[in-house]
């Protein structure tokens, strides 16, 4: 019996809106994973995180695994049917690879003795900190403390310390040193103690004169960051080159 030029169009159109939402999940799964992938390599370095590495697999399988079973359910639509892979099936089939992909990666990643690997969110980091931050907070005897703290792009540092207390007396207090920025670790290494104009040097032997910061944020305006040891919390905002202590905070 032939078809009707009608009824040929009318089994295409019907075709076509059935391969499409037969395949429409796993092309849209896809799709998920393959800007998954970008977003990944985008902070790709020459050695990669195991963690990253073991994504990166699951993901290429997931997105191999989509593009099947999204050919499967079009051939079901066009070739005859003997016996079509279940949606279930798939899902099993998936979940096999990706957990086989999981099991089959090293948990540590290999030593290496060279130089770590350039990192892009340390250098943006390191451009955010350089200039003037400035802090303020009120101590529990009622005194007020603000701290002005300028890094350089040299990886020197200069901080003021001022404290006005309840009676109006006012302290300051300037101390110099390096810092630098890892991953979300901020550091501190203390030289010495600026006064008139010098230098008094501290003893770099002396473990106190290192501090350590975990950075919880860290944008354009906002510094926040948690000391390791003491778990005292700061919060700086950045501000201009011209900024100078304030004589009442």
């Amino acid at each position: 019996m032939m078809l009707t030029p009608e009824s040929t169009i009318a089994e295409f159109q019907r075709r076509r809106r059935a391969t499409w939402h037969s395949s429409r999940w796993w092309l849209l799964v896809a799709l998920v994973s393959t800007i998954s992938l970008g977003v990944l390599s985008w902070n790709f370095h020459s050695v990669p995180d195991p963690g990253d590495l073991r994504i990166g697999i699951i993901l290429i399988l997931v997105l191999i695994a989509c593009f099947v079973a999204a050919n499967v359910q079009v051939r079901r639509l066009y070739v005859a049917r003997g016996g079509p892979m279940r949606r279930g099936s798939l899902l099993a089939t998936i979940a096999t690879i990706a957990v086989a992909a999981c099991t089959s990666v090293s948990p540590t990643a290999p030593v290496s003795w060279s130089m770590k690997a350039p990192s892009k969110a340390d250098v943006a980091s390191r451009e955010i900190i350089i200039g003037r931050w400035y802090e303020e907070t009120t101590a529990s005897d009622g005194s007020k403390m603000a701290e002005l703290s300028e890094r350089r792009r040299d990886g020197t540092y200069q901080a003021t310390f001022r404290k006005i207390t309840p009676s109006g007396h006012v302290v300051d207090q300037t101390e110099v040193g390096l810092w630098g920025v890892s991953g979300k670790v901020y550091f501190q290494i203390m030289q010495g103690y600026l006064k008139d104009g010098t230098v008094h040097s501290v003893s770099p032997t002396d473990a106190d004169y290192y501090d350590a910061y975990e950075i919880v944020k860290l944008t354009l305006q906002v510094f926040e960051c948690i000391h390791s040891a003491t778990r005292e919390h700061y919060i700086a905002k950045k501000v201009a080159q011209s900024f100078r202590l304030p004589d009442e905070i």
